[in-house]
C-alpha cells in the first residue's frame, strides 16, 4: 500500500471520527442515529481501496507470528500427512490471535490509554471464536476417534472457548464506561495475561505432536520467567497466610512481627508479580495492619485479611503458567 493511499484512507476517517465525538456529545443517541452513523462509516470504508487492504494485510501472514522454534519444527516435521496438513490449516490461525495479544501487550508496557484496546479484543474474540468452530468441525469430521491428535484438537478448542468467555464476560465487561485508568489498566492486563498464556499452552499441545520432547520454554522462554515468577507468588502468599492463621490465635508481639516482616519482604519484590487489580488491595491490608498497633484491632484486620488471602491463593493457583505444576506444601 503507498503512502498517497494511507493519506487518502486517514483524510477519509476525520468525518465520521467528528460525527461520534458529536454523538457522543449529545445527552441521548437513539437506535436510529446510531443506525445511521454506522452505515455512513462503513460505507465511506468499503469505498476507499486502502481499507480493503489493510484488512487483508492484518487477516494473512499468520504464520509469521509463530515462534521461529515451531515454524522449523513444522517445516522440518516428519508426521503423518493428514496431521501435517491439518498443522498448517490451524497453527496460522494462532499466529494472528497472537499478534494482536501482542499489540495490547505493547500498550500495557508503554502504558499507553487502553480503551482502544478494546477494539483489538473485538477482533481477538473474532478469530476465536472463528477458530473453536474449526476446531470442532476438524474433530467432527476427524476418522480415527481413538487418535490423540483429535483429543489435542478437543482440548484446544475447549480451552480456547473457556478463556475467551472468560475475558469476555469477567474482565471486559464494561470496561468502555469506566473511567479510573487503573481500573481500565487492570482489567486489560488480566485479559491479556489469560489469553496469551492459554494459547501459548495449546500450541505446545500441538507442538508435542510433532515432537514429544519439546517443552513450552523452548517455545516461549518469557514462560519460564512467569512459572518462576507465579511459583515464588504462591509459595510467598502460602506462607503469609500460615502465619496470619498463628496471629489469629496468637495475637502476642513475636507473631505479629513475624507477620509484619513478611509483609515488608513480600511489598519489596514479590507483589509486582501480582496482576494489577489485586496489588492496590493488597497494599490496603499491609497499611493497615502495619499501622495498627493495639491487638484489640488488629485481630479483626487480619481475620479478613486471611480471608482474602485464600481467595488469592485460589486465584494465583489456577493462573495457566501453573497448570502442570500443583502446589505442594512441603515446597
Amino acid at each position: 500500500m503507498s503512502i498517497d493511499e494511507v493519506r487518502t484512507f486517514s483524510a477519509m476517517l476525520r468525518e465520521p471520527i467528528l460525527l461520534s465525538n458529536a454523538l457522543m456529545n449529545a445527552p441521548t443517541l437513539y437506535l436510529g442515529e446510531w443506525r445511521a452513523w454506522s452505515r455512513l462509516v462503513l460505507e465511506r470504508f468499503y469505498a476507499d481501496p486502502a481499507f480493503s487492504k489493510l484488512v487483508a494485510g492484518t487477516e494473512a501472514g499468520g504464520g509469521m507470528f509463530l515462534p521461529e522454534k515451531l515454524k522449523r519444527l513444522i517445516n522440518d516435521a516428519d508426521a503423518p500427512p493428514q496431521i501435517e496438513a491439518e498443522l498448517d490449516a490451524i497453527l496460522p490461525r494462532f499466529g494472528k490471535i497472537l499478534r494482536l495479544l501482542d499489540i495490547v501487550g505493547e500498550l500495557l508496557e508503554r502504558d499507553e490509554p487502553l480503551k482502544g484496546a478494546l477494539l483489538i479484543f473485538a477482533k481477538v474474540s473474532e478469530h476465536t471464536q472463528e477458530l473453536v468452530d474449526y476446531l470442532n468441525q476438524r474433530v467432527n469430521q476427524w476418522s480415527e476417534e481413538s487418535d490423540e491428535f483429535i483429543t489435542v484438537l478437543d482440548g484446544a478448542a475447549y480451552t480456547a472457548s473457556i478463556e475467551l468467555k472468560k475475558v469476555v464476560r469477567q474482565e471486559l465487561s464494561g470496561v468502555a464506561s469506566i473511567r479510573p485508568a487503573t481500573t481500565v489498566y487492570a482489567r486489560t492486563e488480566t485479559a491479556y495475561a489469560l489469553l496469551t498464556e492459554s494459547f501459548q499452552q495449546i500450541l505446545a499441545q500441538f507442538a508435542k505432536q510433532i515432537d514429544p520432547t519439546i517443552d513450552i520454554f523452548d517455545l516461549f522462554p518469557n514462560f519460564r520467567h512467569k512459572l518462576d515468577q507465579s511459583q515464588m507468588l504462591r509459595k510467598e502468599i502460602y506462607t503469609i497466610a500460615q502465619i496470619v492463621r498463628l496471629v489469629e490465635k496468637d495475637p502476642d508481639g513475636r507473631n505479629i512481627e513475624k507477620l509484619n516482616s513478611a509483609l515488608i519482604k513480600f511489598m519489596d519484590k514479590t507483589v509486582r508479580f501480582l496482576f494489577y487489580k489485586d496489588i492496590e488491595t493488597f497494599e490496603r491490608f499491609v497499611e493497615e495492619i502495619l499501622v495498627t498497633k493495639q491487638k484489640k484491632d488488629l485481630v479483626p484486620i487480619v481475620h479478613r485479611f486471611g480471608a482474602y488471602l485464600e481467595t488469592l491463593f485460589a486465584q494465583v493457583n489456577m493462573r495457566a503458567v501453573l497448570e502442570a505444576h500443583p502446589f505442594e506444601t512441603g515446597k
